[in-house]
């Protein structure tokens, strides 16, 4: 069997960003391209609400989004590498041939951004 790959992997890391993550998803499904992309998520056990705005979202999306819980115990435990793991896992998860970084509490602005990157 052979897997279609996105040529765009967008990979956005997050961590109690609740009043900003939305925006930056929905700055990401709002791209205009002639390619398929996927979105990454890496929640980093936030405290907050934003682990259940990405869940919610990816249910909304799932042709579109992946969200990667981490452990609550082993995220606190690696606090002191600031997400540093988060990260890594995020990008080890990722399968575009091409990876785009977002942040949680960042958003693109143009909906033709990924084309034009690409």
């Amino acid at each position: 069997m052979v897997e279609n790959y996105p040529k765009v992997s967008v990979l956005i890391t997050t961590y109690n960003q609740e009043r900003l993550i939305t925006q930056a998803v929905e700055s990401v499904l709002m791209q205009v391209t002639d390619f398929d992309y996927e979105i990454v998520i890496g929640e980093d056990a936030s405290t907050d609400r934003t682990r259940e705005i990405v869940v919610e979202l990816a249910r909304q999306h799932p042709e579109k989004i992946r969200v990667l819980l981490r452990d609550p115990e082993v995220a606190n435990r690696e606090r002191h590498l600031a997400g540093k793991m988060n990260f890594l896992q995020a990008l080890a998860s990722c399968r575009g041939e091409l990876i785009a970084v977002l942040d949680g509490d960042d958003y693109f602005t143009n909906p033709h951004k990924l084309q034009k990157q690409v």
